[in-house]
C-alpha cells in the first residue's frame, strides 16, 4: 500500500500550520486519502474526501460543500485532476507526487489560477519512491497506451465516421460550478428543445415568508405557458431543492422578476412579463447535471419536470450536449378574450388554436356548456348556445387548455 507515511505526516503538519485556509490535497492512494481524511477529522478539521471510488452524488455533494466554505480541506486520489476550478482554494498539497507530467501540470493548475494573495503549491517529496502495485502498474501502462485519463464508467458517444476526432467523451458532471452548467443549460436547451426560448432569470418568490431566487427560465415561444429553475446534483434535495421548487410553484413573483424576464429575453415586453407572472399557467422543471432516480420519484410527487443535461467534448474541444427527460404541459393558455354583452360573444385573435364549430367549455364557476365559435373578420367570435354567459361587459376572459383537451376560462382581475 502506497502509504508513505513521511509524506503523511508532512500534509497534515502543513494543514497545521495553514489551519483556516481552502486546502486541497493530493494523493495517489485511495487508502492515503482516507487516512489523511481520518486523521483531520479526528483533530477537528473540517476536511472532506475525493476519489474515484466513491458514488457520483457522494462526490457532487462532496464538491459542493468544498465550494461552499462547509469543509476547508479536500483530500483527493487522482480523480480531481481535470475540470475542477475553485478560485478560493488559497493551499494546495502534493503529498504525493505523480511521475505523469500532464497529471502535474493539472495539478498545479487547481491552485494557481488567477487570484489575490494565492499561496504557491507545496509539493512534499521522499528520498525513496513509494511502492507501486503491479496492479497499479498495469492500469497506469493501459491509460498511457490509450494516451487519456478515463474514470471508469464514464460514457462516450460517436458522432459520424469512426475516427478520435468523433469521438466525444462525457465531462465528469461532478465538475461543474453551478455558473458554468447554467450556462450549458441555456446552450442545450434552447436548440434542442426550438420551441421554448432559454435564458438566465434572477428572478425572486416569496412563500410563507421566505424569499427564493431562481436561475433560468423556459418560456414557450407562444407564451401559452413557462417553467423556472435548475439546480446541481450536490445540493441537498431535502434542504434545497424541494423548498425551491414549492416557492417557484406556489409562491408571490417579487417585482424583481418583471424586470430579470425582460433582461432575459430582450424580445419580451414588460406588458407580456407581467401576463406571464400574474396569469399564465406557471411550471417547475429541475435541470440537474446527473439523473437520481430518488429525485425523479420525489420530484414527481410534487409535481415538478425533471431534466438531465449531459456534456460531451472531444479531444480537439468541441462540446456535444443530451438531454434526458420530457417537459409534461398539464394546461396551457390559449389566450385572452374579451366579452361583449352586447353580443354575448367572447372575441380573441384568429390563429389562437380553437377549432370552428360547437365545442365545450367549462365556465368561470365550472359548469361544462357547448359555445359555439365562428370566424369573422380575422377574430374568432365564441358564443354560449344555452343561456346567458354571466360575464361583465367588456372584461378580459382568459381561455385555458388542459393536457385532456379540455377547455375552460377565467376571469382575470
Amino acid at each position: 500500500m502506497n502509504l508513505s507515511l513521511n509524506r503523511i505526516r508532512l500534509a497534515l503538519k502543513l494543514v497545521a500550520a495553514n489551519r483556516g485556509k481552502r486546502i486541497l490535497i493530493f494523493h495517489e492512494d485511495i487508502e492515503a486519502c482516507d487516512l489523511i481524511h481520518g486523521v483531520l477529522s479526528e483533530n477537528g478539521v473540517r476536511s472532506g474526501v475525493y476519489h474515484s471510488k466513491m458514488p457520483l452524488r457522494t462526490k457532487a455533494a462532496m464538491l459542493g460543500r468544498y465550494r461552499r466554505g462547509e469543509i476547508d480541506v479536500l483530500v483527493t486520489c487522482r480523480a480531481l485532476d481535470e475540470g475542477f476550478n475553485v478560485p478560493e482554494t488559497e493551499v494546495g498539497i502534493i503529498a504525493a507526487s505523480t511521475a505523469t507530467r500532464r497529471q502535474r501540470i493539472q495539478r498545479l493548475g487547481r491552485v494557481v489560477r488567477p487570484r489575490r494573495a494565492r499561496m504557491a503549491p507545496q509539493s512534499i517529496r521522499s528520498s525513496r519512491p513509494a511502492r507501486k502495485s503491479s496492479g497499479s502498474k498495469r492500469k497506469r501502462s493501459a491509460l498511457k497506451r490509450s494516451n487519456c485519463d478515463v474514470e471508469p464508467g464514464m460514457k462516450k458517444l460517436l458522432t459520424g465516421e469512426c475516427h478520435p476526432d468523433n469521438i466525444f467523451q462525457l465531462v465528469d458532471p461532478t465538475t461543474y460550478v453551478e455558473g458554468d452548467f447554467e450556462a450549458e443549460v441555456v446552450k442545450a436547451l434552447s436548440c434542442l428543445m426550438p420551441e421554448y426560448r432559454c435564458g438566465v432569470f434572477a428572478g425572486a418568490f416569496v412563500l410563507e415568508g421566505e424569499r427564493r431566487v431562481a436561475d433560468l427560465a423556459l418560456v414557450h415561444k407562444s407564451l401559452s405557458h413557462w417553467f423556472v429553475e435548475v439546480e446541481l446534483a450536490g445540493h441537498s434535495l431535502e434542504h434545497h431543492v424541494l423548498p425551491q421548487v414549492r416557492c417557484f410553484r406556489y409562491g408571490d413573483p417579487e417585482h424583481s422578476c418583471v424586470t430579470s424576464l425582460v433582461r432575459a429575453f430582450k424580445d419580451l415586453t414588460r406588458e407580456q412579463a407581467e401576463d406571464l407572472l400574474s396569469y399564465i399557467p406557471r411550471y417547475v422543471a429541475v435541470v440537474g447535471n446527473l439523473h437520481d432516480p430518488i429525485w425523479a420519484t420525489k420530484l414527481s410527487a410534487v409535481d415538478t419536470q425533471y431534466l438531465t443535461v449531459s456534456i460531451y467534448q472531444d479531444r480537439n474541444g468541441r462540446t456535444a450536449h443530451e438531454v434526458e427527460g420530457r417537459l409534461f404541459v398539464r394546461a396551457h393558455s390559449v389566450g385572452f378574450a374579451r366579452f361583449s354583452a352586447i353580443d354575448n360573444c367572447l372575441r380573441i385573435p384568429r390563429g389562437c388554436g380553437l377549432p370552428v364549430g360547437n365545442i365545450q367549455i367549462v365556465d368561470q364557476y365550472g359548469v361544462a356548456g357547448v359555445w359555439t365559435v365562428r370566424d369573422e373578420a380575422g377574430n374568432l367570435w365564441i358564443q354560449k348556445e344555452h343561456g346567458p354567459a354571466l360575464i361583465p361587459h367588456d372584461s378580459l376572459v382568459q381561455i385555458i387548455r388542459n393536457f385532456e383537451g379540455r377547455i375552460s376560462i377565467l376571469l382575470s382581475s
